[in-house]
């Protein structure tokens, strides 16, 4: 192979400019990635007090499901109290994640934004499980190319 390509200089080195060509000029039309994408859903992350019982925690895991599911935005709720079985995950024994499924986004009363509703959802848990001290509220999933 090595032979035949120094036996056809002519070929191989236009071979070589031609993909040395293409590969500069691909780069230079930069990335192409598709809209911001939105599963229409959240991932919720709740760190409990240190050293917290596992039936206490399993309680706080119900009140923040019906918590939740009393907006009429969500679908679903579905909460793992504790690490992965693996124990990969850098998190306590006192921490809950949630996955939430949301409704059609036209379905929503008030016609809110999923912004609006975040904050909505982020300033009254709270108040609505006053026994979680901390609850972030973070859309999953989501790719921005911007």
């Amino acid at each position: 192979m090595l032979a035949a390509c120094l036996d056809q200089p002519r070929i191989t080195y236009g071979v070589a400019s031609f993909a040395l060509l293409a590969v500069v000029g691909w780069g230079h039309r930069g990335p192409r990635l598709p809209a911001d994408l939105d599963e229409g859903a959240l991932w919720l992350q709740v760190q409990m007090p240190t050293g917290l019982a596992l039936n206490k925690a399993s309680d706080m895991a119900s009140d923040l499901r019906r918590a939740i599911l009393k907006y009429p935005e969500v679908s679903y709720v579905v909460t793992q109290t504790g690490r992965n079985d693996d124990g990969t995950d850098p998190w306590t024994m006192s921490h809950i994640e949630a996955p939430v499924g949301l409704t059609n986004y036209d379905s929503w009363p008030n016609h809110e934004s999923k912004k609006q509703f975040l904050d909505k959802l982020a300033a009254d848990l709270p108040r609505s499980c006053p026994a979680i001290p901390s609850a972030s509220v973070s859309p999953s999933s989501t790719v921005s190319t911007t």
